[in-house]
């Protein structure tokens, strides 16, 4: 029986779902990585708010999408302008994280898809992302078409420094 996954703008209603997943795929991806006293502080509340801005438009034109299983949010993505040097013709894919029990079943490409639609409707020509060199997840963004680029950036993270990779995609503005 195929899953149907279901890809919306999100609402300001959606943003402790949000903050719960952001929440727990921070602490289910970087235990190990991160210093475990920076993920114990991490809660659903905190999370929540910082994607409301972007939930309600008013972050730098920034916007959210959640994926729903049914009638439960099963994961988001926030796109929109670069944070770091500005330029008209990139955009960025910021944050995308899922509930872990349902990744393999299409639902991050149904995110990664819906946010380079978007940003290919508001004129980029190409999306980037940022993830920390250790992330696991790089395969998944090799197979759906990103590149490596090169790039010398680091993030500090609960008083620790981590490289950064830049994953691109080419956007279709047809």
């Amino acid at each position: 029986m195929a899953i149907t996954i279901t890809v919306r703008k999100a609402m300001l209603s959606d943003a402790l779902s949000i903050g719960k997943i952001y929440t727990d795929s921070w602490k289910i991806t970087y235990r190990g990585i991160v210093s475990n006293s920076f993920l114990d502080e991490l809660n659903p509340a905190t999370s929540a708010k910082k994607f409301e801005g972007a939930i309600i438009g008013n972050s730098k034109n920034r916007f959210v999408y959640v994926a729903e299983i049914g009638k439960e949010i099963v994961g988001f993505v926030v796109g929109g302008p670069q944070k770091d040097n500005p330029n008209p013709e990139v955009g960025q894919l910021h944050d995308i994280y899922l509930v872990s029990e349902h990744q393999g079943h299409g639902v991050g490409r149904e995110l990664l898809t819906a946010c380079a639609g978007e940003l290919s409707k508001q004129g980029f020509k190409k999306m980037i992302l940022y993830v920390l060199d250790e992330n696991p997840y790089q395969r998944f963004y090799e197979a759906a078409g990103g590149v490596l680029e090169p790039y010398q950036g680091s993030i500090e993270i609960g008083r620790q420094n981590f490289k950064l990779l830049k994953y691109a995609w080419g956007l279709n503005n047809a």
